[in-house]
């Protein structure tokens, strides 16, 4: 799986999918539900070209003419649709693949129903001397606090890349939506790398005050 691929035809103009308290990483994926008619339409546009629709968080907001507009935060990722499903009512269920984090340049003035966008595509800082190290001491850590299925420990285990194992591990891990974005955001994969491992250190150190009973209580991740 290389997400940068994806990107060789990108102009640099995405249509936009707000979802309040949901984030999405590179290279992992989502599996997502389209009911509403202007997602369905947004859906079917990028079902018909590229493929490409970029995941954002809404902001909360208490003006009434955001109820349909809520604002935007300003880091979100483009993703693009892996497999879909089209049903006899015109509803979508399809997976969608984190390839790139994006920043909102600006909304665009567009005829649609879904919002579009022009936005920036992110990239990571360069790996430092100490990434590999860290890459270590993250999956260590991430085994203390969860029971890895055999897939996970293999794809983990194999993954050289600090910033794409963060990106994984940030995914997968229920963390709040706040924490999500603020690692979204995060260009450096060494400083995402410490922020998990002092999370993942605090958590092992209240479970080991606990009870056996209370450490067997986090369920094992499986890529299903």
């Amino acid at each position: 799986m290389n997400p940068t691929d994806d990107l060789r035809d990108f102009e640099g103009i995405t249509r936009l999918f707000p979802l309040r308290g949901v984030v999405l990483f590179p290279h992992a994926i989502i599996p997502l539900h389209i009911f509403e008619p202007r997602y369905r339409e947004m859906t079917n546009h990028a079902l018909g070209s590229d493929q490409r629709i970029a995941l954002i968080q809404s902001r909360p907001s208490l003006e009434m003419d955001d109820i349909d507009r809520p604002p935007l935060v300003d880091v979100g990722c483009l993703g693009r649709i892996l497999q879909h499903e089209r049903l006899p009512d015109g509803r979508f269920n399809f997976l969608l693949l984190g390839v790139r984090r994006i920043r909102v340049v600006r909304e665009l003035d567009v005829d649609t129903l879904y919002r579009q966008a022009e936005v920036q595509v992110l990239e990571d800082q360069a790996p430092s001397p100490e990434s590999l190290l860290l890459n270590i001491e993250l999956l260590r850590q991430f085994q203390r606090v969860v029971t890895l299925d055999d897939d996970w420990l293999a794809m983990l285990k194999a993954q050289q890349n600090l910033g794409v194992m963060t990106d994984l591990i940030s995914h997968a891990f229920p963390f709040p939506a706040e924490l999500k974005q603020s690692l979204l955001g995060n260009l450096d994969p060494d400083h995402r790398a410490k922020t998990l491992i002092d999370l993942f250190s605090g958590m092992s150190s209240s479970a080991d005050q606990s009870t056996n009973q209370e450490r067997g209580a986090s369920p094992p991740f499986s890529l299903n």
